[in-house]
């Protein structure tokens, strides 16, 4: 796109992944990169909205679309599959993002159940003015097609999307009118057929709707020996581990193997390697390859490049512990969930465990609760609590227990339910950060008017609340570094 930095330049890639690569690309090669945006699908899908004059428009993440599914899954109580997918309506919201994708409505849907379940979520999320991902790239293509293009920049860069990514093809055609220069880096293929039906339709569309071949950078194509830049001829590693020993002796561009005896030597010799091959060249780029993102080997080599102080792109992560507040704020939400006598036993537990109760009085709880439902012969929540009421002051406690933290009702405004889920969050200290939930309960405020169920208000707080699964040590989230730690996948 040439180097004059004063021209709002950007990079449209499939994922993170892509944008890494092209980012570690253009810094080996030297290229300046000063002023260029580095954007994924969803990112500039939310800004290319945002830059319409006058448009207002909420993208539904996933859990929201979840929920609303759920709330057309309660309203249809006589609907097989409402019932199937009320508690659990991932599997089908799947389906409808597929159907949506390719341009279809639910009336295509031949099963009469099925339809009128879609018909359901789609005409509550019209209610609630949410947007698939998929209708707001119509709405954008729509927008472009009648001239009012959103303002982004002078020149994009479209990368690395292939046949693979049908379901963003309205959202590629709206990128490549949004700009005044738009260059595209696909994979020219001459066998197109050979490759298969959905790679020659692929083509056949791009050029179509963004140009002609001609128009296209091409891709270099495939080295004949894709590891034979990592198997370089090298010397011994740096300090190899005691427990390993070199099964072949290098030699050029041949595997060089390894065994080790247990899997912090392996830990160790991998490490060793991959500083050993960074040595051999000043803009060398080195990737660790695991078996899979699930394998302790990369948590451990990924320690180790941080003990040495070297920065590193862990693609893989691990899995952290949970702190004291989310463990005691998700313990609520079980108990939410679970509103008999063990699930109001567990609660008291962690409760107990996390401090906001001392032993001998979680104890006299539970001892409380036990009776309570001995003597009235049901765990049954709301008639616990009204006996508690009006019994002996031995069971004080379990009393002053349950009116600070009260289960929700089976049924409630969304607002109502809400502030008692605030509540509880804010004395949990769960999130870390309040105001993710708060904004994520603010963009929902005011839009369902009917009571919904509890059930499916607590699975959407517990999905927007959720820490993602994996992180990463400070000096492992560097997507532009020399090394790399990937998974296989």
């Amino acid at each position: 796109h040439g180097a004059n930095w004063r021209e709002k330049r950007a990079i449209l890639a499939p994922n993170a992944t892509g944008i890494a690569a092209l980012k570690g690309g253009a810094v080996a090669a030297g290229l300046p990169v000063l002023g260029v945006e580095w954007h994924t699908p969803g990112r500039w899908r939310s800004l290319a909205l945002a830059a319409l004059i006058g448009q207002n428009h909420r993208i539904a993440l996933r859990e929201d679309l979840h929920l609303l599914l759920e709330l057309a899954a309660a309203s249809l109580p006589e609907n097989p599959l409402a019932r199937a997918y009320g508690a659990d309506p991932a599997p089908f919201q799947e389906l409808l993002d597929k159907l949506e994708s390719a341009g279809w409505n639910p009336e295509v849907l031949s099963d009469p159940a099925a339809r009128e379940l879609a018909q359901a979520a789609e005409k509550l999320r019209a209610q609630t003015n949410w947007l698939t991902a998929a209708a707001a790239d119509r709405k954008l293509l729509d927008a472009v097609t009648k001239g009012a293009r959103p303002r982004l920049g002078q020149k994009l860069l479209l990368a690395g999307f292939g046949p693979g990514d049908w379901p963003l093809a309205a959202l590629l055609q709206s990128a490549a009118a949004a700009y005044d220069d738009c260059e595209i880096v696909f994979d020219v293929a001459e066998n197109a057929i050979e490759r298969g039906p959905s790679t020659a339709v692929w083509i056949g569309w791009r050029e179509e709707k963004l140009g002609t071949a001609a128009e296209y950078l091409e891709a270099p194509a495939e080295t004949a020996a894709p590891f034979a830049e990592f198997a370089l001829e090298i010397g011994e590693p740096t300090n190899p581990s005691a427990g390993a020993r070199k099964k072949f002796a290098p030699a050029k561009n041949v595997p060089i193997f390894w065994l080790a005896e247990n899997l912090q030597a392996e830990a160790d010799l991998a490490a060793a390697q991959a500083l050993a091959f960074m040595r051999e060249s000043d803009d060398a780029r080195v990737g660790v390859i695991v078996g899979s993102s699930a394998s302790p080997l990369a948590r451990e080599v990924a320690a180790r490049f941080t003990a040495l102080g070297c920065p590193h792109h862990d693609a893989t992560g691990h899995l952290p512990g949970r702190e004291n507040a989310r463990a005691l704020f998700e313990a609520w939400l079980d108990w939410q969930e679970d509103g008999r006598l063990a699930g109001l036993v567990a609660w008291v537990r962690a409760a107990a465990r996390g401090g906001l109760l001392a032993e001998k009085s979680a104890d006299k709880i539970e001892r409380s609760l036990r009776e309570a439902a001995s003597a009235l012969l049901t765990d049954d929540p709301v008639v616990l609590v009204a006996w508690l009421g009006s019994a002996p002051g031995e069971h004080l406690d379990a009393r002053d227990f349950l009116a600070e933290w009260p289960r929700l009702p089976e049924s409630e405004k969304w607002d109502d339910l809400i502030k008692i889920i605030i509540s509880a969050s804010e004395k949990l200290h769960w999130p870390a950060e309040p105001e993710a939930l708060a904004q994520r309960v603010e963009v929902w405020r005011g839009q369902l008017a009917t009571p919904v169920p509890r059930a499916s208000v607590v699975r959407w707080v517990r999905a927007v609340t959720r820490v993602p699964g994996r992180t990463r040590a400070a000096l492992g989230r560097e997507p532009w570094a020399r090394l790399q730690i990937v998974d296989a996948a």
